[in-house]
């Protein structure tokens, strides 16, 4: 899939969503998407979604990463 991830360094310490980093996901210099790293999880937000991106909270994504690993 992706060839191509960038951040936004803006925040270094992140205390709320507004000041979290943000990857930039390309493949071939196409952006599949961005994904936005906050004290509450993570928001996945694909391009060309409409309306709220997915998110996760830290919990969550826990759960899911372990559930992936044993696969």
């Amino acid at each position: 899939m992706a060839k191509t991830v960038y951040m936004s360094t803006e925040g270094v310490e992140v205390f709320r969503e507004e000041s979290a980093p943000v990857f930039e996901v390309k493949d071939n210099n196409a952006l599949v998407g961005r994904l936005t790293v906050s004290v509450g999880g993570v928001r996945w937000a694909p391009t060309g979604i409409k309306g709220e991106p997915y998110y996760l909270s830290w919990d969550a994504f826990d759960d899911l990463m372990k559930k992936q690993a044993r696969k």
